[in-house]
């Protein structure tokens, strides 16, 4: 394993996995467009836009992936 690997490991390990850093890093880009959207440019996304993306990525990162990754929720739910 590299480096970088261990480095990324070391920190999804720190917030609660993998599935939770990537919702972090999402979240800051979403809100970093959207303090853009604000003070620099006009309209990047309309203003639903923005609450529709985090609906979207908190349904497939907390919603779908996990029925997708186990078959027994699939059956249970």
């Amino acid at each position: 394993m590299t480096n970088r690997l261990r480095s990324v490991n070391n920190i999804a390990r720190k917030v609660g996995g993998i599935r939770n850093l990537l919702f972090i890093i999402l979240a800051v880009g979403l809100s970093l467009t959207l303090l853009l959207d604000i003070f620099v440019v006009e309209k990047i996304f309309g203003p639903l836009a923005y609450l529709y993306i985090a609906l979207g990525i908190i349904a497939v990162l907390y919603g779908i992936q996990p029925l997708y990754a186990s078959r027994r929720l699939v059956r249970y739910y």
